[in-house]
């Protein structure tokens, strides 16, 4: 069947069963999402969906749970795709969707009456659209719309996805752009909110993505600082992250061993300034079974 008779298609069914059964025109729209989603059309199938849900809105009310976690669907949908997109080179396609998700999560869009939820869908679609702008060379749209995420996650305090990502998103940015004191400003950030996280989980067992980003994080900050020619502090910061990397992460891991080499040049760099010897030969304790 081609896109037009899979539109077409459940258009006319989703018409026919809001008339006398909405609550079969919420499945009905459940299923043409996976299937649009399956044949990787959904970039044309968002429209079809806009026009239902705001239909099922009319039929069932704004403040209906089922249109509620079906307008909240849509929009991690929107942006799911738009990130493909986008790394398919597809950017009108990726704009497109990225402004569908921006007017869903707006203030007075559908999701008004649930706020924290709203506030974590806009920031999700305000990074991507700081995404959106870094690959087009746009860097400081990319910045306000990473500073206007940081903002929504501050007020969604717990609920927020990942202000720690934010941070080192913006710090890359600014980094890009020569401005390295504000950079490190924000690595630093980062470390603080995913320290923070990391000893609010002591004793519990298991790894998650945060321990890797902590690391990533404190080789960020370490960068910056080195750009700065705080070679010291920069040493201290990498060594910091060696240590939460060869705890979380495999000896052998890129990022462990990348630490291991930026700890070892920066130490290098404030031995020569002091007049003494190279570190180069220092010996690295083995990992604590």
């Amino acid at each position: 069947m081609s896109s037009a008779d899979v539109h077409a298609t459940f258009w006319d069914g989703v018409q026919g069963a809001i008339k006398t059964s909405p609550i079969d025109a919420l499945e009905i729209l459940k299923r043409y999402m996976e299937l649009v989603l399956a044949r990787h059309d959904f970039a044309d199938g968002s429209r079809y969906v806009d026009a239902a849900l705001d239909l099922l809105r009319t039929v069932l009310g704004p403040d209906d749970t089922n249109v509620q976690a079906m307008y909240e669907e849509h929009i991690l949908c929107c942006n799911a795709v738009a990130m493909q997109c986008l790394s398919q080179e597809q950017s009108d396609e990726a704009l497109a969707l990225l402004t569908i998700a921006d007017q869903h999560t707006a203030p007075d869009g559908p999701l008004y009456s649930n706020a924290a939820t709203r506030k974590r869908l806009r920031a999700i679609t305000l990074n991507n659209f700081a995404c959106y702008a870094r690959k087009h060379g746009q860097l400081h749209a990319a910045i306000q719309y990473l500073e206007k995420t940081l903002a929504l996650e501050s007020s969604a305090g717990a609920t927020a996805e990942n202000p720690a990502g934010t941070h080192l998103n913006i710090c890359a940015i600014l980094s890009a752009m020569g401005r390295h004191l504000r950079a490190a400003d924000h690595a630093r950030c980062a470390v603080e909110l995913l320290s923070h996280e990391r000893g609010a989980r002591d004793g519990v067992e298991g790894k998650t993505a945060s321990d890797s980003l902590l690391a990533i994080a404190y080789f960020n900050y370490g960068a910056e600082l080195e750009h700065q020619n705080k070679y010291d502090l920069a040493a201290t910061a990498y060594a910091n992250g060696y240590e939460v990397a060869r705890a979380e992460l495999d000896p052998n891991h890129a990022m462990t061993q990348a630490l291991l080499q930026a700890r070892t040049d920066a130490q290098d760099k404030v031995a020569t300034r002091k007049g003494y010897g190279s570190s180069a030969a220092m010996v690295v304790s083995p990992r604590r079974k």
